[in-house]
């Protein structure tokens, strides 16, 4: 059936009305429709009666199970199989091999919620699935499985898929080679947790039987890959009996399987103990003696004589405590149980005298020695040694005879409780934690207060034992602590240690010396007295000390690793300076000539870092993210700041200083860096590019002659430092003249900003925003017919990609929608800019010019007339279109036919364009006014726009 703008809503509202209806009516028109998929997709969604089937399946020419019908067919397949399953079943069954996966899953998923009867009829799909990959929809598999467990007569369908969900199998994931089971984790351990319980209920040893196949299929796994180890199986399983953690592997899912099925036999089949039993012997894995063992101390009497018989045959092994976690709990649990019949007394005897034996303390000794060289390793020895002696006789605590007993109670005087079975720290790998660290300094600010200077300075220097605490372990004692301290003492006591009182020079780690100028630097900003004079000089001494030998926390380090550390005390001068020339500090200008030299001195120090920096090539933002972090780079921006600073303050009386007279310091170390050195490499390059704006308002004259400095000729070095200055400062009209020809050298060289690991869209879009900008403030003309290379607009766009050019207009745009009133001049470029785009660019170009639809600076009949014009064209650029429709009821007041026409343009793309979004509500209430329109004009247009959306299927706009 044809259908078009005209038809579409009549057609849909009878189909509508027909799909409704509980019986079938009008069944020709409705098989005409559904040979159309969209009206056949809507009539599926939405009808209710199942004779439609029978009647749709006769039509040999419509494809219900092709890629076009199938999911809305299926879901109507599901709406009426309640009244009619026979046939339903039968249809989905006669398609079996043309259902998606994904449909096939949601069958599945519809049987779990039916009655057991009903949900068998669907075993049919489930074993279809059997064949397909891991899968998200996995877990439905597993509900659907333990739904039907609950019929005896259908073991042999269970059985299958039971085998299907334990599947573990070998498989490459990029390039490494690892075991993956069928159904991800998560489902996993949802069907071992609750999936096993009913099938066990009805096949015990079978059930058991399978589950234990998959853990051996999968240690065999592991074993090929060489990836196993069996005598440390704990690493990845630390409990058999249950999960320790929510992300537990799928290694250990299956134990903790094998382990519950098990437990369940041993609960409520106890005649089926032996033949489980045997099938663990069976396999010679660690694993599965661990869960023997585990078992066996569920049911301590029924396995009486194996559990005597193994510690006869273990005596040795249990005295040296190498045992597993379940092995300890079963001993444990059976001399609870058991009590002196656990142990004979010739077994008693041969324990009490293997565990009197000397312990191999040789691994504990060397850990000592690694990790706590200071303390009385004998002493601790003694005590590691007894407390494994306590720990195994403990195990038998009910059932030793009088001499160990004896022996026991020696031990516990000596030392305590015993600790259990299930302590954490018993475990060989214990459950992931995170805490947070705290630094604690060695002495506390009372005691390092009490010392004398010279005793203070001494114990500064000596203390060097920085270390986690051996009674806290998540309390760091170090040096950046110590520091603390230090500055607290300095801070409450501030006149004992003015330089003329305390001997700073006779510290030698820096971070002592960092800690003194942050004192400092806090009682300024407090208002406290401090004889600024004074500490200057210190400052001056501190710059020029060589600290070769400590790292910024304060730890020696070996020589080789110095390259790019800074005295962590020239970034305490730093941050103090800085509080120093803040305005609201009010600090003294006769301060000039001393904060000036310390300046100086940063500014023209050699820094590793910066003198063996390289370039990366892939991205710009490297370059300034280095030069804000390395001292000397970032004392070049303070300098400049200090400058300002100079300029801004005045003595009383005084006029405001010459801005170049102020900036004479700075200009002096620039050419002292020029001439003599160190090379101004391109981090600090980058600072100068970004401060441009403040050059210019020191000393205009001298930064016309000196920017040549600032972009090298290198095209490498200049790229990067440009690129710095255009992302991270403004852009200002009065800079032009002074960065024109940079600007053009951009333009001819976009290729340089062009990187692989970044968007670099966005880079060129803001060189094309500042250029628009520098229009707007009429430095050049928009380009002519007869445009040249020397019109920076005609050269930037004729280098741009597409999506630069898109970019950057909706980076115009956005500017452009300001709220703010621009002046006549200003709106009339803006005008002429985006009509000469409009002659020049293609449609993509403006996705964004929808942001001026609303803005009272220009006018709503222009605008609307050229976004009209945007519309008209098919968007290709494939990005997700989202239409911003509050736009539009700014514009209805003033232009209502030209703004339902840009909407009726809107949805015309909604059949078109692969990626589209309206917000439903917006475009709803948009419709509304249109068709209530007492216009005809508007009116018709708002059928058109509605036709249009439910041409593309969004027949939520069927009614509003």
């Amino acid at each position: 059936m044809g259908v078009d703008n005209k038809t579409i809503k009549k057609v849909l509202l009878e189909l509508e009305d027909i799909a409704n209806k509980p019986s079938v009516t009008k069944s020709e028109f409705v098989v005409i429709c559904i040979r159309n998929e969209i009206l056949g997709r809507f009539f599926l969604n939405r009808a209710l009666s199942p004779e439609w089937n029978s009647i749709l399946r006769t039509q040999e020419d419509i494809d219900l199970f092709g890629e076009d019908l199938q999911q809305v067919y299926i879901s109507y397949l599901l709406r009426v199989f309640e009244d009619s399953p026979q046939d339903i079943s039968d249809s989905l069954k006669d398609n079996i091999a043309q259902i998606t996966r994904f449909n096939l899953y949601r069958i599945l998923s519809f049987a779990t919620e039916q009655d057991l009867e009903t949900a068998i009829q669907f075993i049919d799909i489930a074993k279809r699935l059997s064949d397909e990959p891991q899968d998200i929809y996995g877990a439905t598999l597993c509900e659907y499985f333990v739904t039907i467990t609950k019929r005896d007569d259908f073991w042999p369908q269970a059985k299958e898929l039971l085998s299907w969900i334990l599947h573990f199998k070998l498989s490459d994931r990029e390039g490494y080679a690892t075991y993956e089971p069928r159904l991800d984790n998560h489902s996993l351990g949802e069907f071992i947790r609750n999936g096993l319980k009913g099938v066990t209920q009805h096949k015990p040893i079978e059930t058991f039987d399978l589950v234990l196949q998959s853990l051996d299929n999968l240690i065999r796994l592991k074993a090929a890959q060489g990836n196993y180890d069996p005598e440390h199986d704990e690493v990845y399983c630390r409990r058999v009996e249950a999960y320790t953690s929510a992300y537990a592997s799928s290694e250990e899912l299956i134990v903790v399987g094998v382990t519950n099925v098990g437990s369940h036999i041993l609960n409520d089949f106890q005649d089926f103990a032996p033949e489980v039993i045997q099938h663990l012997d069976e396999l010679d894995w660690n694993i599965t003696k661990r869960i023997r063992a585990y078992l066996y101390s569920l049911h301590p009497k029924i396995f009486a004589d194996a559990i005597k018989e193994w510690i006869s045959n273990n005596i040795m092994r249990i005295a040296q405590g190498n045992l597993s976690r379940e092995e300890r709990f079963m001993i444990d649990r059976a001399s609870s149980s058991l009590k002196e019949a656990l142990l004979s007394e010739s077994d008693s005897k041969e324990l009490y005298d293997a565990v009197r034996a000397e312990p191999d303390s040789r691994n504990y000794l060397e850990y000592l020695r690694m990790h706590f060289p200071d303390i009385n390793h004998a002493e601790r020895i003694l005590n590691w040694k007894n407390e494994r002696r306590q720990q195994t006789l403990s195990l038998f605590r009910n059932s030793l005879y009088d001499l160990p007993k004896a022996y026991l109670a020696e031990l516990t005087d000596k030392l305590g409780p015993a600790k259990t079975v299930w302590d954490k720290d018993e475990e060989m790998v214990s459950e992931a934690q995170i805490h947070t660290v705290a630094n604690r300094s060695p002495i506390s600010e009372t005691d390092l207060s009490a010392l004398s200077n010279v005793d203070m300075i001494d114990y500064l220097n000596a203390w060097n034992r920085s270390g986690r605490n051996t009674d806290e372990p998540y309390v760091d004692i170090n040096k950046s602590a110590l520091a603390s301290t230090f500055q607290k003492v300095v801070e409450s006591t501030p006149e004992r240690f003015v330089p003329d009182c305390f001997n700073w020079k006779r510290i030698e780690n820096p971070i002592y010396h960092g800690a003194g100028i942050n004192a400092v630097k806090s009682l300024y900003e407090n208002d406290k007295e401090i004889l600024l004079d004074k500490w200057m000089s210190l400052f001056g001494w501190m710059l020029d000390e060589q600290y070769q030998t400590f790292n910024e926390s304060g730890e020696k380090i070996k020589s080789e690793e110095m390259q790019g550390t800074d005295p962590v005390s020239h970034y305490a001068i730093l941050d103090l300076i800085k509080t120093l020339i803040d305005a609201d500090n009010n600090t003294q200008i006769e301060l000039r000539p001393k904060i000036a030299f310390l300046l100086n001195r940063l500014c023209t120090t050699k820094q590793s870092r910066l003198e063996s920096y390289t370039l990366e090539t892939s991205d710009p933002t490297g370059v300034y993210g280095t030069a804000i972090n390395t001292i000397r780079s970032r004392a070049l921006e303070v300098f400049i700041c200090f400058s300002i600073w100079v300029h801004k303050s005045k003595n009383v009386g005084q006029d405001e200083r010459p801005a170049d007279e102020c900036s004479k310091e700075f200009r002096e170390v620039l050419n002292y860096r020029i001439h003599k050195g160190p090379i101004l490499t391109p981090p600090e390059l980058s600072i100068l590019a970004v401060e441009l704006q403040n050059l210019s308002y020191l000393n205009a004259d001298w930064l016309r002659g000196w920017i040549q400095n600032i972009f090298p000729e290198d095209d490498h070095v200049w790229s990067k430092v440009f690129a710095s200055h255009i992302l991270y400062s403004r852009c200002l009209g009065w800079l032009f003249h002074d960065t024109k020809l940079h600007y053009e050298r951009a333009c001819r060289n976009l290729d340089l900003f062009r990187y692989k690991d970044r968007d670099s869209e966005q880079i060129v879009a803001q060189i094309g925003t500042h250029i628009f900008l520098f229009y707007l403030w009429e430095k050049f003309a928009l380009p002519t017919e007869e445009a040249t290379d020397k019109n920076l607009i005609e050269l930037f766009y004729r280098n741009t990609t597409n999506e630069e050019k898109r970019r950057t207009f909706s980076k115009i745009m956005h500017m452009l929608r300001t709220d703010e009133k621009l002046k006549d001049e200003l709106v009339k470029r803006s005008i002429g800019f985006i009509e000469y785009r409009f002659n020049c660019g293609n449609s993509d170009e403006f996705e964004g010019f929808d942001q001026i639809l609303n803005t009272k600076n220009f006018d709503k009949a222009w605008v609307l007339k050229k976004y009209a014009e945007i519309l008209d064209h098919k968007s290709t650029d494939g990005t997700l279109r989202v239409y911003e429709l509050d736009h539009f009821f700014g514009a209805f007041e003033t232009e209502p036919e030209a703004t339902a026409l840009c909407f009726e343009k809107v949805t015309k793309r909604a059949a078109t364009q692969d990626h589209f979004y309206l917000h439903n509500e917006d475009a709803k209430k948009l419709l509304k006014l249109f068709l209530e329109s007492d216009n005809p004009v508007i009116v018709n247009l708002g059928e058109k726009a509605q036709a249009n959306l439910l041409m593309a299927e969004m027949f939520e706009y069927l009614a509003l």
